[in-house]
């Protein structure tokens, strides 16, 4: 644990700040935490700002500039007037309103002498789909904030509270998070206070198997989001049930441990912490420059891309691409071609496909593959292609104007019917052989963008087989939604995006937190288990972009557009349409 959450209440007369700062902020730091303050109060924002408790917060300020000048280089964050966005506490107010008191604040604590290295800023809403109460709104703006924080909470069915439904983390924090990314990308998030009840399906019934599964989801969610810096649970009482750990035994939520033992989460101490750039960045050197006045993305895009029938040299196809783009009202980025080493047709087409896609603006993700074992890729038997592969690539990319693909070797490795055969050694051997065969083409390091793309399901942890940083450039997987889909069906369900995606983008992080995540390929079905539905795809395919957009890490959704086993496409030329 590295963060302490502490109310005050900055108007409290009971208790001096002068004896209640540092007495508090004096145990939280020699224990080796870093406070994290919620200073409230019991006035409204038209006291505030009229300047009715401006004695309070001097005194205040003045009692933590004296604890933050000793000795350690001591630092707090402070959120001021927390959870603002909501009728029910006494400074609840209009946006106009906060942010002139959030600013009282700040300049009251400059005047006492706090300095900017002593304090880290906060600005805390609560999570609200209330739209009188608009996040947003309420924003002060980059340079009076450092970093944004969030209390969020399922209530489920909490005895005595209005609340009669169980929310999961992803309807709980997902949206707000996304939400406040958006309002400021570099601006690191915490999650300032979280919580969840164990009362479920009614009021006064304890479940604690679905209290520790919310934890062991909550914290596997957040774990993958990159803006997320920190997240406080509250672990005292309250409204509801919210606490997980109670000295003696009485509280103690497995689910918790188990949540936190994920690679994610480590302790940094208070002087580190104090030191410590937060800043939000991305990497952006994979991203595709776009060709022919194309869009160029931002860094924190995430780029459209999809497989889909045809020849990609054909005018026709391509032009139904341009098409696609124009129904859709957003340009894709990628377009996904296959080669297999023994089709001598795709490899003596592959530079004219590439430079088709390029001059239409779209970037290539090649898929090489095989239906060779590892074992004959491995003796050479297939060299002579590889070279000639190498050799298109090498002279298409030498052409100029930063023409560069993406290249996943002999993708979904990891699958249980493959052909390659499923050793993780032999997989490594083939991969670093394509690699050194394109060098000797005299295909550079820096002129494709190297793949990792397993699928995400096998009896074989893709985690296995991953070649290792020095030779991947972006990880990816591929994963689907069958729902009832007739030639897969009964084998799978159907499945939401946050049970296709969230264990999997969990575990590409945590094995290679630098490298940006592509869903390589995904799809889904129409077909429930009442039959066809095309507003359950439909909604499935928006949950799903909503979901994927919200993991920072995933820079590239690639949709599979092809009618194979199942009914996957979203549009066709013939005219099937998922809006």
């Amino acid at each position: 644990m590295s963060l302490v959450g502490v109310p005050f209440d900055v108007d409290n007369s009971q208790y001096p700040p002068s004896i209640l700062v540092p007495s508090q902020l004096d145990a939280i730091w020699g224990a080796g935490y870093t406070p994290f303050i919620y200073l409230a109060s019991t006035h409204s924002l038209q006291q505030i700002n009229a300047g009715e408790i401006d004695s309070y917060i001097q005194a205040w300020a003045a009692s933590f500039a004296s604890w933050s000048q000793q000795t350690g280089g001591r630092m707090a964050f402070i959120a001021p007037l927390p959870e603002m966005n909501v009728h029910w506490l006494a400074y609840s107010g209009t946006p106009t309103d906060f942010k002139s008191a959030y600013a009282r604040f700040q300049q009251i604590f400059a005047q006492q002498g706090v300095t900017s290295s002593a304090v880290r800023w906060v600005f805390d809403p609560y999570a609200t789909n209330d739209e009188s109460y608009q996040i947003e709104d309420y924003y002060p703006g980059d340079a009076q904030v450092d970093a944004f924080g969030l209390d969020a909470f399922n209530f489920g069915f909490c005895k005595g509270t209005p609340y009669d439904t169980w929310q999961g983390p992803e309807q709980v924090l997902t949206p707000f998070i996304a939400r406040l990314h958006s309002l400021a990308p570099a601006k690191p998030i915490f999650i300032s206070q979280m919580a969840t009840t164990a009362q479920y399906p009614v009021q006064g019934n304890y479940d604690t198997a679905m209290k520790n599964q919310w934890l062991i989801d909550a914290y596997t969610a957040l774990s993958v989001r990159l803006g997320v810096r920190g997240i406080i649970y509250r672990n005292r009482g309250g409204e509801c049930d919210w606490m997980i750990y109670q000295s003696g035994g009485d509280v103690q939520y497995e689910g918790y441990r188990q949540a936190i033992a994920n690679d994610a989460f480590g302790y940094v101490s208070p002087a580190e912490l104090a030191q410590a750039d937060l800043t939000i960045r991305y990497e952006s050197d994979f991203l595709p420059v776009a060709a022919k006045n194309r869009h160029i993305p931002n860094a924190s895009d995430v780029l459209l891309g999809y497989a889909a029938p045809g020849y990609l040299a054909d005018q026709g196809v391509l032009d139904s691409f341009r098409a696609m783009d124009t129904w859709a009202g957003k340009d894709a980025s990628i377009i996904v071609m296959t080669i297999d080493i023994e089709d001598n047709y795709s490899i003596s087409t592959m530079s004219d496909q590439l430079e088709a896609l390029y001059d239409n603006g779209y970037t290539a993700f090649i898929n090489l593959q095989s239906v060779r074992t590892f074992d004959a890729i491995n003796q050479g038997t297939y060299d002579s292609a590889l070279h000639t592969i190498g050799q298109a690539y090498a002279s298409w990319v030498s052409d100029g104007g930063y023409r560069k693909a993406f290249m996943a070797l002999f993708p979904e490795m990891n699958s249980d019917g493959t052909p390659y055969g499923v050793n993780p050694d032999k997989f490594k051997q083939a991969y670093a052989r394509v690699q050194s065969v394109f060098s000797q083409e005299g295909v550079a390091s820096d002129q494709a963008w190297w793949v990792f793309a397993p699928k995400s399901y096998s009896n074989t942890p893709f985690e296995q087989f991953y070649p290792g940083d020095s030779t991947v450039d972006v990880v990816g997987f591929s994963a689907f939604n069958y729902g009832y889909c007739p030639a897969i069906a009964p084998q799978y369900g159907w499945f939401q995006p946050s049970l296709v995606f969230g264990l999997y983008i969990s575990r590409l992080h945590t094995m290679a937190p630098a490298k940006p995540i592509f869903i390589s390929k995904m799809a889904t079905t129409a077909m429930t288990i009442n039959g066809y539905d095309a507003a359950a795809k439909n909604q499935w395919l928006h949950d799903a972009y909503d979901y994927l957009a919200a993991n920072i890490p995933v820079k590239a959704v690639l949709y599979y557009n092809i009618e194979d086993q199942c009914d996957w496409p979203f549009y066709t030329t013939s005219g099937t349409r998922f809006d």
